[in-house]
């Protein structure tokens, strides 16, 4: 079984997502991989090519279930953001904004009296309006990481997707898809 806590497996696989969807929704989107990447993994992952506009990749593979009981949002479109990238972004958005992507990636899951149904969607929000979101309220703290010494985030905000703007379905543009 894998190590949810092993942060260094969890940036390799990350790295290959990200691959997977700059393959997927970057020409859709005006996304392309942030060329510093070479130099340093840790800069945001995307940027917009036509705004300019550096952007990072939020992947969520794997629903909150307990999100209704625990912060009153419906777990089929709770995610969530590190506590500790709310900081990194405050700093780096200090002379500009920065487009966050949630690329919301389910399978068909019951858990804890709680259906998920199978889910593809990209969601964006500029972060400077996610902030009205990131609220002590909604803030989760890991249990097994509370003792846990690697750099690994402590909690995470809980955010509700329906605040941010719905890009894509099922790898189709949801402006394509209303068009049609």
């Amino acid at each position: 079984m894998k190590d949810t806590e092993n942060r260094e497996d969890w940036y390799r696989e990350g790295e290959i997502r990200e691959e997977s969807f700059v393959n997927i929704y970057g020409k859709m989107l005006s996304l392309a991989k942030n060329p510093a990447k070479i130099f340093d993994p840790t800069v945001l992952d995307l940027i917009h090519v036509k705004d300019n506009i550096l952007c990072d990749l939020k992947d969520q593979s794997t629903p909150f279930f307990t999100a209704g009981r625990k912060y009153g949002i419906d777990p089929r479109f709770a995610v969530t953001f590190n506590k500790k990238d709310k900081q990194r972004y405050i700093t780096l958005s200090n002379l500009s904004d920065i487009y966050i992507y949630f690329w919301v990636k389910w399978r068909k899951e019951d858990r804890f009296g709680v259906n998920i149904p199978k889910t593809n969607r990209v969601y964006k929000i500029r972060f400077n309006k996610l902030l009205d979101y990131l609220t002590e309220d909604k803030l989760h703290e890991y249990e097994r990481r509370k003792i846990d010494n690697r750099p690994n985030a402590k909690s995470s905000y809980v955010v509700d997707v329906r605040n941010m703007e719905l890009l894509a379905e099922n790898g189709a543009s949801v402006s394509s898809l209303n068009n049609a």
